[in-house]
């Protein structure tokens, strides 16, 4: 996974956790699709997978490899429903807003990032695929 969509991974993913329920410990897919207007190729969808311990879901963590500069701001949830903006500071400055529904199996979400001028739009759902090891 190249440095982008792993830092888009890690911020679209753990602000989510902070809603009023946690996820279902075990193995969840992640789907990733983005698009940048002005690019001239599509960009390849990426899907991860990732094994949530229970100490991670106690926790309210989603996506737990990553680490970045970046941080969760104006963070409004209710009723399974999750917007924040993100701030990223470093190299390249990094803002973006993102909306999501979520539930303890579950999750749906848009977001937007500005780097620097240019904007990327992505569409993510994430979903628990049963216990760890399968």
């Amino acid at each position: 996974m190249n440095r982008w969509n792993a830092l888009l991974l890690a911020l679209a993913l753990s602000a989510p956790a902070l809603a009023d329920t946690t996820p279902q410990p075990g193995q969840w897919e992640y789907h990733i699709k983005m698009e940048m207007p002005g690019v001239p190729f599509a960009m390849p969808p990426v899907t991860v997978k990732q094994c949530l311990t229970e100490a991670d879901a106690q926790r309210g963590a989603v996506y737990t490899d990553q680490k970045s500069d970046c941080k969760v701001e104006n963070l409004k949830q209710s009723g399974g429903k999750v917007s924040y903006d993100v701030v990223c500071t470093g190299e390249q400055p990094v803002k973006g807003h993102y909306d999501f529904t979520f539930t303890p199996t579950s999750l749906d979400g848009v977001g937007t990032m500005d780097m620097g001028g240019q904007t990327m739009r992505h569409t993510m759902s994430g979903k628990y695929l049963g216990p760890c090891g399968k």
